[in-house]
Order: structure tokens, then C-alpha cells, then sequence
């Protein structure tokens, strides 16, 4: 049970989540995102189950950026996959009734507090974008509002944090092309996923909004996937913000932990770029476990409490 206080502060609260795999339910299951799951027995199910329209609206959540993602390295099929996930995702809002794509000016508490969802989608991994970069202009009138080129896998634009023998390549010509074409659309640059060297030359190229949407830290746990004090900085700098993930296996060693371990990684972000520039990227259905209690998206008031 949280206590009062936290659930008062979570109810008000426009809890934004940078990072919310559930259209990948979709794409794997053909599970419709408007349709109401049932969460785990067990706190730290990992999987596609933690989160759909309805159980992020139960969770609190304002906002939710959708990621994109496909294990897909073939930068001519990637193109197709988004649309179809995009379309996917729209679907399933027009059957909801309750969720839209959030408008420019629009305070996501307001649509909260009439029991309402907002999302935007954020593409993750450049083969998804494809060579013709026009395209990201058609996918922003249908809600398209982050784009990060890396993934865990290597791509024709960058390399990934995953390949650490790999940190110091930089970003290929495409990948430069890539991110200027993010910057000349108004898009917000995500930089998770992405090695060191791409990381910095990203951030130099694109002058608009840039964040880091699911991390954790590494100066509360070092670890590939988890940016250094010198990368959150230079988003603060910025005025970016680090969205701290919820996976235990990034925040501590082990598939398995608890809200805690969430809390450390905010304490040690807020401390090194302080609260301004601090934010929740949750990778439900990233095929991650939940650290206890929570079991999915309706448990966020935990992290709260």
C-alpha cells in the first residue's frame, strides 16, 4: 500500500513517460493497445504485459512517448515497420476514445484530470527511419515528435552503447545527415543507445531540444547502457533532461530489484544536474523486468511513494 500523501501528490502530478514500448504488444502479439491487460502475479514479469491504454491512465501517467523500435537492421523494410506500428497506435487511440496524440500547447494536466491520455512517438534506431529522410516529416503531422538514431544494434547511422569496442567510431555520413534532418524538423534528438563518440558528435550537430529518454546513471551504477556525469551534464547544459529507467538489471547487478533502485538512480542524476533536468523513462515492455513492487503500469504510484 503507498501511503496517502504519495498518492495525492501522484493523482496531481502530469507524470510524463519518455519511454513506453507497448506498441511492440502489436507487432509481436496483435494485442490491441486499447484493450485492458492483466498485470503479473508476480512483481518482475518481464515480457510484452506491462502496459496498454487503459493501465497507463490507471498508472497516473499524462503523457507516454511510444517508443518505435524494431530488430530490424535493413534500413529499406525499417520505414514500413514504423508506419505500420504509427497506424497501429492510432487505431487502437480512435477505439480508446480517451488517449490522442498531445497538441503543441496543450497542458497535459488538464486532459489528466479529466481522465484522459496523451502520447507522441519516439523512433528508436535509425534503420527505421530509411534513407529517404522526408519522411520524417509525414510521420510528425501523425505524432512524431523524438527520434534517436541508435539502438542496440549497430546501424548505418551510429553505433550503440552496447558495442563498447565501438565507443569511439564516430557517426557515419548518413548518421549526420540524420540528425540534421531531426534538427530541420522541429524534432526532440534522443540520444539513449547511442556510443560515446556519437553521442557528443550528435549533440554538437543538433541545436534544438535533445534528451536521453531511458538510462540509468553511472555514477550510481557503471555500466554500458547507464551515461556517464560528463554525458548528463552536457544534456543539462542543454537543457535536456535524463529519464531514469526502470529495468533493475541497468540500475543494480541483477534482473531483479526493487523501486529503490529507481529512487538511487533519481537521487544521483538530480545530484550531478540537478531536479530541473531529471525525468522518468519507465521501457515498460521493453522486454525488461519491474523492480518490486510493481508489476506494470498501473504500480507507477509506487516509484511515487
Amino acid at each position: 500500500m503507498i501511503s496517502s500523501e504519495a498518492a495525492e501528490v501522484h493523482a496531481a502530478a502530469p507524470l510524463v513517460d519518455l519511454h513506453c514500448d507497448s506498441v511492440l504488444r502489436w507487432r509481436y502479439l496483435r494485442r490491441d493497445l486499447s484493450r485492458r491487460g492483466s498485470p503479473s502475479r508476480l512483481p518482475g514479469r518481464a515480457g510484452l504485459g506491462h502496459a496498454d491504454l487503459p493501465r497507463l491512465r490507471d498508472g497516473g501517467v499524462a503523457v507516454a512517448v511510444l517508443g518505435l523500435p524494431a530488430p530490424v537492421t535493413d534500413a529499406i523494410a525499417g520505414p514500413g515497420v514504423a508506419e505500420q506500428l504509427i497506424s497501429a497506435a492510432h487505431a487502437a487511440m480512435a477505439t480508446d476514445g480517451l488517449t490522442r496524440i498531445l497538441a503543441a500547447e496543450e497542458d497535459p494536466a488538464h486532459a489528466k484530470s479529466r481522465g484522459e491520455l496523451r502520447v507522441v512517438f519516439g523512433i528508436e534506431g535509425a534503420h527505421l527511419v530509411g534513407f529517404d529522410l522526408s519522411v520524417l516529416a509525414s510521420w510528425r503531422a501523425l505524432g512524431l515528435r523524438m527520434v534517436g538514431p541508435a539502438h542496440l544494434v549497430a546501424n548505418v547511422a551510429c553505433q550503440p552503447s552496447s558495442r563498447p569496442s565501438k565507443a569511439d567510431v564516430p557517426l557515419s555520413a548518413y548518421g549526420r545527415s540524420l540528425v540534421e534532418a531531426i534538427d530541420a524538423h522541429g524534432l526532440v534528438l534522443d540520444l539513449a543507445h547511442m556510443n560515446r563518440a556519437g553521442f557528443v558528435e550528435a549533440l554538437r550537430l543538433h541545436r534544438g531540444p535533445v534528451l536521453v529518454s531511458h538510462t540509468g546513471v553511472g555514477s550510481a551504477h557503471e555500466l554500458w547502457r547507464n551515461v556517464t556525469p560528463e554525458q548528463a551534464r552536457a544534456v543539462a547544459d542543454r537543457d535536456g533532461v535524463i529519464g531514469i529507467i526502470l529495468f533493475p538489471a541497468f540500475l543494480r547487478a541483477g534482473l531483479f530489484g526493487s523501486v529503490e533502485d529507481v529512487v538511487d538512480h533519481v537521487k544521483a542524476a538530480i545530484g550531478l544536474v540537478g531536479v530541473e533536468h531529471v525525468a522518468i523513462g519507465t521501457d515498460l515492455d521493453g522486454g525488461i523486468t519491474l523492480p518490486a513492487p510493481m508489476r506494470d503500469a498501473s504500480d507507477l504510484p509506487a516509484l511515487t511513494d
